[in-house]
């Protein structure tokens, strides 16, 4: 069970307080998480007039100054401030007496009401758009001003100290995970992070800019010290269904257990428009090549480059700088980046 679900089915056990439960129509999902703790609708309420029957299904006016008798719960249907009121009017307050599981975005400093949590140290605007989520901010991090980061049912953010994302947009879906490290510049990245996907950061990366999408349940790790350039995508799912005629199964079905779809390792330097496509793995030091299609596994200390990528050269080295005054400066870099391309089975 989710902790969202967990969060609901606790709130509502709590609410209820011995009352009958009215549901905002039928829902077969919210049912069978409802079954689990021994709870069912009592009634069903509706403003569809072809719903109602007035034995089982009420129009929702039915409940007006029954709060006493009944909780409402509406599982699918988006909150609304003149739901509210409308439903206030009939004596059902928020969370007492009426829980929405889509309900209207939310700001609180610590923790919700919908079991939410938030920890930052920074002034970044974020609103709260579910259940149980956990939130926690370093120091000196930017987002854009005027840019909002909500948050959905069990989303997971992790972002240390000193990271800018002043030029950055992040959408997230409900379980999605971010982790950034410290010292991040994110540049003008677009993140989206599918339902229960994740995004890992490492310290000391810098991005230009470009599109970072994880798919459903799908997994992007990047290492420490990686480089970004300008127009880069990082794609960890193929976007959409795909069937193996011979056995009739889906091959890229991304529901069940996360995957880890895209593996960067430390200092990795993707070159400008470079796309990086599921199940790829880049070993450390390496660099992907201007323009580059990558998919597969790559060794070490190597530069990648084509379309489709295949190994160039390898036993290579880079720093950040775009100058050398002397071969010496190979050596100041740390022993584990400068190690000769090893040839294994990846």
């Amino acid at each position: 069970m989710k902790k969202s679900e967990d969060i609901i089915l606790k709130l509502l056990k709590l609410k209820m307080a011995g009352r009958k439960l009215a549901l905002r129509w039928k829902d077969f999902y919210m049912e069978q998480l409802l079954a689990t703790v021994g709870l069912k609708a009592d009634i069903y309420v509706s403003d569809a007039e072809d719903r109602i029957d007035n034995i089982s299904t009420f129009p929702s006016e039915y409940l007006s100054g029954k709060q006493d008798k009944y909780y409402l719960l509406i599982p699918s249907l988006p909150q609304s401030k003149a739901d509210i009121l409308r439903y206030r009017a009939m004596g059902f307050e928020e969370t007492e007496d009426v829980l929405w599981i889509n309900h209207l975005p939310v700001a609180y400093k610590e923790k919700d009401p919908y079991g939410n949590i938030i920890s930052s140290e920074s002034d970044v605007n974020i609103l709260f758009k579910g259940y149980g989520a956990d939130v926690s901010i370093g120091k000196n991090v930017h987002y854009p001003a005027k840019s909002t980061l909500l948050v959905y049912s069990d989303n997971i953010i992790r972002i240390e100290n000193n990271v800018n994302m002043s030029g950055c947009k992040i959408d997230m879906l409900n379980g999605a995970e971010l982790h950034i490290g410290t010292n991040v510049h994110l540049g003008g990245a677009r993140i989206f992070l599918n339902i229960d996907g994740k995004l890992t950061i490492g310290d000391f990366c810098t991005f230009g800019d470009g599109r970072i999408r994880s798919g459903r349940n799908q997994s992007i790790i990047i290492g420490n010290d990686c480089m970004f350039s300008w127009d880069i995508t990082l794609l960890a799912h193929d976007g959409h269904l795909i069937f193996d005629l011979n056995t009739g199964t889906c091959t890229n079905n991304t529901r069940g257990v996360r995957n880890e779809s895209i593996i960067i390792g430390n200092h990795v330097w993707v070159g400008g428009e470079t796309a990086v496509l599921p199940n790829t793995y880049i070993a450390d030091g390496s660099i992907c090549g201007y323009r580059s299609l990558v998919k597969g596994k790559f060794p070490n200390n190597c530069v990648i480059a084509g379309s489709p990528a295949k190994v160039i050269k390898k036993n290579i080295a880079w720093r950040r700088e775009n100058a050398c005054l002397s071969d010496e400066a190979l050596y100041s870099l740390p022993e584990e980046y400068r190690k000769k391309t090893e040839d294994v089975n990846l």
